[in-house]
């Protein structure tokens, strides 16, 4: 309320933030909206040959960030494919700034950073935060930001003057191959014309597939 950003505006938007989160009042700040956009990418932007028992890091870049006091950035992925096992903050809010909220669910596969600094960021890009990741089961992942305003996710940036800018982003794909070739249940059973065969490979090779009957005879 005073128009100066300190350590104890830090401290009332921690103490809100679970609430906010929960879908609650919260803290509303006055701010402004900026043409200007930052750009978040994730590093790297795709993994196609992940194995069980993996382990991943995936860095978050940030870029065209202009006097910037932090930002929060919420994140989701594939609990079922991925275990998030840490979140740390990278080297563009600077050591100065102070780790605000830092949350890893794994029930529903989100993870919440907040960083926040009293005085202006000056670098414009650099790595906003670093996550770390354990393939536990093969499948498909995809991690991408969340800009939900309804349940108070919404990855933000302030800047300077309380400007909030526009953010441009990108998604991140991970495959995870299985650790042994397998032969999966053919669709449908029993066939008649045709009949969708699936299965999964732990190595990119050719393979052929062939056809028997009940009686070991060869039909395609």
């Amino acid at each position: 309320s005073d128009g100066k950003i300190d350590i104890w505006d830090f401290m009332i938007f921690k103490a809100n933030f679970g609430e906010q989160q929960q879908g609650g009042k919260g803290m509303k700040a006055k701010t402004k909206t900026s043409n200007r956009a930052i750009t978040l990418s994730f590093e790297p932007s795709s993994i196609d040959e992940a194995k069980v028992g993996d382990l991943i890091t995936m860095n978050i870049l940030i870029s065209g960030a202009k006097d910037s006091y932090g930002g929060e950035v919420h994140v989701s992925f594939n609990p079922g494919v991925l275990e998030a096992i840490a979140v740390n903050k990278g080297d563009w809010a600077g050591v100065g700034a102070y780790e605000l909220i830092n949350r890893i669910d794994n029930r529903s596969g989100r993870i919440d950073l907040a960083l926040g600094s009293i005085e202006p960021i000056k670098e414009s890009s650099g790595l906003f935060a670093t996550m770390s990741f354990r393939v536990k089961a093969d499948g498909e992942s995809i991690i991408k930001f969340e800009f939900d305003e309804e349940e108070n996710r919404k990855t933000l940036f302030v800047e300077k003057d309380n400007v909030v800018p526009e953010i441009t982003s990108d998604e991140a794909k991970i495959e995870v191959i299985p650790l042994v070739s397998i032969l999966l249940q053919s669709f449908p059973n029993p066939s008649k014309d045709s009949c969708y065969i699936p299965f999964k490979l732990a190595e990119d090779v050719e393979v052929t597939v062939e056809v028997y009957n009940i009686l070991g005879q060869k039909v395609k």
